[in-house]
């Protein structure tokens, strides 16, 4: 009560009261100083490396691709990579920057060899790990380093600039206040990059909060350099291969409920995978893509269901990785406790050395006893 007193000061006068809350207008002036402090670190800088997390969605792919878009703009001599452990969405190949990503294979990966670059940005990336082995080898090697991300900030930051907005929707929805710092017009292309982020991350504007006035001004000045929002929402949102629609077709007899039916999980088991076609078995961002779309717009929004949860191998195949999406509940404890992360309504974790049906039952285990069924967002 008494810090809640010193954090704010009252004016009246005897027409009305007006609140001055000094420790919101302190975090923003501290976020506004971060920004002039990351574009004052990208103007000193002669080269520098961008990343994202591993096996990136499509608001860390354009984020990346929006952040070299837009150093291009306004210092034209710049040397810049991008560094990518996985594949980029379907959606963000036909930009033709996509053709200088750097991939990175941890297998291959030569520490001996790490490049030296002035800065090293890392997008959408709420823990160093996620940037996988060999990204958080490069980032570490820089001179400078900073994270720009919208997911809620970890006990443990990791590197010397941090401009984190968890009230945005996507990274790409922070970038447009870097943008203007930066004095950079947002024409067609870096739009495009800026709402595809928008559109991937709300799951369509599906997933939006009491914060969402500000994502939908943001889209609206998105709209007006002339984008085509309808087409960049079907290519994000609704595409679908051949292939992915018979994928669809059959995961969802892998669909999972507890008795009470709060919980239902999607599995794609190891044993369901090796009897996929080829064409199915590569294309792994297109399954995620199927997961997503059956976890959010399908199982969510059955009746009386409060977590789904969809579970697939890890990379490596000695674990399972676990996507979850609360309605109304803080999904993000869960994920922690299995040393993952996210936002209360959308998290992810890794469970090692566990089958999927097993890795589902622990997570499953957890909520119950933890009674986060019982808890609201």
């Amino acid at each position: 009560m008494l810090q809640n007193v010193l954090n704010t000061t009252y004016f009246h006068n005897k027409n009305h009261a007006r609140i001055i809350n000094f420790s919101a207008a302190k975090a923003v002036n501290d976020f506004d100083n971060k920004l002039g402090q990351i574009a004052d670190e990208i103007s000193k800088a002669n080269n520098i490396c961008l990343m994202a997390h591993k096996d990136p969605d499509c608001d860390a792919g354009a984020s990346v691709l929006a952040v070299l878009d837009m150093i291009k703009k306004r210092h034209p001599g710049k040397q810049v990579d991008i560094y990518i452990n996985g594949n980029m969405p379907k959606s963000l190949k036909k930009f033709e920057d996509v053709k200088k990503i750097i991939h990175l294979n941890n297998d291959k990966f030569d520490k001996e060899k790490i490049k030296e670059y002035d800065l090293a940005i890392a997008l959408d990336s709420q823990r160093l790990d996620l940037l996988s082995e060999s990204g958080a080898a490069i980032f570490n090697n820089a001179a400078r380093t900073i994270k720009i991300d919208h997911h809620p900030k970890p006990n443990k930051g990791f590197a010397n600039i941090e401009l984190i907005d968890s009230t945005a929707k996507s990274t790409t929805q922070i970038l447009i206040k870097l943008a203007d710092k930066m004095n950079i017009s947002i024409e067609k292309n870096l739009a495009k990059l800026l709402f595809s982020g928008i559109v991937s991350d709300s799951s369509g504007f599906s997933n939006l909060s009491t914060n969402s006035a500000k994502t939908f001004e943001a889209c609206a000045r998105l709209a007006k350099t002339g984008i085509n929002t309808g087409e960049i929402y079907a290519d994000v949102i609704n595409h679908m291969t051949r292939p992915m629609f018979e994928y669809y077709r059959k995961i969802l007899n892998n669909v999972h409920f507890t008795k009470d039916g709060r919980i239902v999980s999607i599995q794609e088991s190891r044993d369901f995978l090796k009897n996929l076609p080829q064409k199915i078995k590569d294309d792994a961002v297109g399954r995620s893509k199927v997961l997503m779309e059956i976890g959010t717009t399908i199982l969510l929004n059955i009746e009386g269901v409060k977590v789904s949860m969809r579970a697939m191998p890890t990379k490596d195949d000695i674990g399972a990785k676990i996507i979850l999406r609360g309605n109304g509940i803080p999904v993000n404890r869960v994920a922690q406790y299995f040393n993952g992360g996210g936002h209360p309504i959308m998290a992810g974790c890794e469970i090692e050395n566990k089958t999927i049906p097993n890795a589902v039952k622990k997570v499953i285990n957890y909520i119950q006893t933890q009674k986060l069924l019982d808890k609201q967002v």
